[in-house]
């Protein structure tokens, strides 16, 4: 008896949601920027990373990717084009990234509920680069939103409108 063959779920495309995942990258990739640039905790995280160090975190199948990593001892957004990595955050689908990137849902919550996964060396990444998330968090979301996604509020050592003009404009 010859052996059955299915073809492959593809799903969908979702040209709104990716536009938006794609906005939201940006601005999360240069949030991160500038929170490594003015918040001494967020450069404690990421001071003993190698240089070149890059990191990925993108959306499957086919969905939009940031690329970050550290470039003359700084830690810098790198655009939207994937490249070889240290570490890699892939989630799963769009729905299950804009849940994290709209703060619908907490990066601890969706990795306990599988919307994620990492790959690289999550001791030495893994965890600091959440850490750090939880803090550029703190500072992109409002209030209102960033205490129901995070566990507790880090305190800020600098005002949100300082870290907004740094990441938009670069000031």
């Amino acid at each position: 008896m010859a052996e059955k063959r299915y073809e492959d779920i593809v799903p969908g495309q979702k040209p709104l949601k990716t536009m938006l995942a794609r906005a939201v990258f940006w601005f999360l990739g240069r949030g991160f920027q500038a929170a490594a640039a003015l918040d001494s905790k967020v450069r404690e995280e990421t001071a003993g990373w190698p240089e070149q160090f890059t990191m990925v975190m993108k959306i499957e199948p086919r969905g939009p990717v940031m690329v970050m990593g550290k470039r003359k001892g700084e830690f810098v957004y790198l655009g939207s084009k994937e490249v070889e990595a240290h570490l890699a955050v892939s989630f799963k689908s769009i729905d299950a990234a804009l849940k994290v990137l709209l703060g619908l849902s907490g990066i601890d919550q969706s990795f306990a509920e599988h919307r994620f996964s990492m790959k690289g060396d999550i001791i030495a990444y893994g965890m600091p680069l959440t850490r750090c998330l939880y803090r550029v968090e703190a500072y992109l979301f409002p209030p209102f939103i960033a205490r129901r996604i995070l566990k507790k509020m880090p305190e800020k050592e600098r005002g949100m409108l300082r870290i907004y003009l740094k990441t938009l404009f670069n000031l």
